[in-house]
Order: structure tokens, then C-alpha cells, then sequence
């Protein structure tokens, strides 16, 4: 377990589209570098700065996958044209480090099972200021009833100890613990990124059975779900 762990850590490291928008960045950065000064000018700080830029950059957008957020988020410029796959990844135990609550609950029988997905970064600013109404969102609806059961949960690609310290600056909100929060330890948040084409952070998915039904902004969470599964 501790090995698949490891080497699940070890992928989601490596994002070809961050490491490309780095390179190209620090590529962008020596060109316009050279093209002020000879190379044979260039002193330390000149070489330094374009591959710092360009480390922070994949470290943002790939590690942390932390494009930036806000309400703007659901705008064409961050999504891709067409969904490649709605089915939703795996997110049990073994898939997701869950430091808060439970897995979502497995599909039975006519039942239907609904599981609310809020992808976060622990340092971006609008993942933290669209949690609290993401929390309040689960006192409304987590529950069963009338043949179905609503499940909330909070996912980052970050490690145990950001997920953990993320939830806490949150405990002043009692409807907190009706939300799971967990790190992902697999490829879960990078396959909802890729199949739908966002990269920015918050982002919510609202899953049915399974299939993802709805994703966008949270702003726009508790609308969509009192269309979509209703109070009881």
C-alpha cells in the first residue's frame, strides 16, 4: 500500500501541460533576455530568473493545479469543447486519503447516489472563499430520502496535511462535518480536469450513479441542485 501510494504521489507530479506552459515560459523569458543582451553578458541572475518563473509556474498550475479561479472560472478560456468521458473516477479508500469523513457511498439497488465533488488548492484565494458556501450547500441536501442519498466532498492534489489544514481554518462552520475532505492520492482530480477540459480551481461536479451531470462554478452549486435532486 505504502509503495502504490508513493509512486501515485510520484505521477500526478509530472502534468505535460504545466511542464509545457513552463517551458515555453522560460523559453519566452531567455529569448527576450538574448535579445537585449549578448549571450555572452549574461550573468547568473539572467539565467536564474527565467527558470525560476518557470518552476513557480508548474508548481502552481501542475502540482498544485491552482489556475486561477474566481467566478470567471466556467468561461470558455478554461474549458475544452466537448467532454471527453462523464464517468466519474474512483474515490474510495484506496483511490482518495480521505482525512475528513467517508468515501462516497457505492451505488444499490433503485437508490440513487449523488456525490457532490468540490476540487480545491489550498493557496488559491477563491477555493477559500467559495468553501463556506459549499459547506453551507451540505446542510441542505447531504442525506437520504425519497430514494436517493446525497453525498458532499472536498478533493485536492495535494498531500494529507494541506487537505487537513485547509478544512481546519473552516470549524467554525457546523455543517463542516457533513463534508468529506481528502487528498487525492491517484489520478481522480486530473482525469475530471482532462475529461472536462478545466483546470481552474474551485470547480464542482455534481455525479449521479456514477456519471458526472452537471460541473461549473460553485456560485452556482446550490441552483443546480435543487433542480437537479430537490429538497426533502
Amino acid at each position: 500500500m505504502a509503495t502504490s501510494t508513493l509512486l501515485a504521489r510520484v505521477k500526478k507530479l509530472f502534468d505535460p501541460r504545466a511542464f509545457v506552459q513552463a517551458v515555453s515560459l522560460a523559453g519566452l523569458g531567455f529569448g527576450l533576455t538574448i535579445s537585449v543582451r549578448s549571450i555572452d553578458s549574461l550573468e547568473f541572475k539572467d539565467w536564474v530568473l527565467p527558470l525560476a518563473v518557470g518552476g513557480y509556474v508548474y508548481w502552481r498550475n501542475g502540482v498544485l493545479g491552482q489556475a486561477d479561479g474566481g467566478a470567471g472560472a466556467d468561461d470558455e478560456s478554461s474549458r475544452s469543447d466537448g467532454v471527453l468521458d462523464r464517468r466519474a473516477p474512483r474515490m474510495g479508500a484506496r483511490s482518495v486519503d480521505w482525512c475528513r469523513g467517508s468515501p462516497p457511498p457505492s451505488h444499490q439497488g433503485g437508490m440513487e447516489v449523488w456525490a457532490v465533488v468540490y476540487v480545491f488548492g489550498t493557496g488559491c484565494v477563491h477555493s477559500a472563499n467559495n468553501f463556506p458556501g459549499f459547506v453551507s450547500a451540505a446542510s441542505s441536501f447531504v442525506g437520504s430520502g425519497e430514494g436517493k442519498t446525497v453525498w458532499f466532498g472536498a478533493l485536492t492534489k495535494e498531500d494529507r496535511g494541506a487537505a487537513e489544514e485547509f478544512a481546519s481554518r473552516f470549524t467554525k462552520h457546523k455543517s463542516l462535518a457533513k463534508v468529506s475532505v481528502g487528498s487525492d492520492l491517484g489520478l481522480a482530480v486530473s482525469s475530471l480536469s482532462k475529461n472536462f477540459g478545466v483546470d481552474a480551481v474551485p470547480h464542482v461536479y455534481v455525479i449521479k450513479n456514477g456519471t458526472v451531470e452537471w460541473d461549473g462554478h460553485p456560485c452556482n452549486l446550490e441552483q443546480t441542485l435543487a433542480l437537479q435532486v430537490g429538497f426533502w
